[in-house]
């Protein structure tokens, strides 16, 4: 009887404790920051940085319960980026070959997502398959929005960036 109860509690143990148990998969929104864009009288190249993101990434990892020593991978899921203009000129139709690299000076820069068109005020980037782990686990991050405008954006031009992660890693 002993031996039989052995068996039972291994087996259960050998079921209950598989991969998926031990792993997190976990989005969450991370960066949500405005840019002002400057006022600039001829099409050409913009660049527009962010610096100081905050992410609060280690109150991330506490509240579900992975060390940073856990965790595998940080990917960008989603972004989203709004072009607000007072008057409603400015809009993707005028910006091509937007992206959206994360920079750090002991890491360089590395694109995150980019768009070569898109319409309206809104788009959605395509998002690249890079694990940005490290640059969230620093202390200081900056991000930088790049395009090419076909035309003179006028002043009070701003952008809206939001950027969801999702985050690998075992318990």
């Amino acid at each position: 009887m002993k031996h039989m109860l052995l068996v039972a509690a291994a087996a259960f143990l050998f079921v209950s404790c598989d991969e998926d148990f031990l792993t997190i998969d976990k989005s969450f929104d991370g960066a949500t920051f405005t840019i002002d864009v400057p006022q600039a009288d001829e099409p050409g190249a913009v660049s527009l940085r962010h610096d100081d993101v905050e992410l609060n990434i280690q109150q991330r990892l506490d509240e579900y319960g992975v060390s940073e020593d856990n965790l595998r991978m940080i990917v960008v899921e989603a972004v989203e980026v709004t072009i607000n203009d007072p008057a409603n000129v400015f809009t993707f139709e005028n910006l091509s070959n937007v992206a959206l690299q994360v920079d750090n000076a002991a890491l360089g820069a590395v694109t995150i997502a980019d768009l070569a068109s898109a319409t309206g005020t809104t788009a959605s980037l395509d998002v690249r398959d890079a694990d940005i782990k490290a640059y969230l686990l620093s202390d200081q991050f900056s991000s930088i929005l790049t395009g090419v405008s076909n035309s003179a954006i006028a002043a009070g031009v701003t952008v809206d960036v939001d950027v969801t992660y999702s985050l690998t890693g075992g318990l």
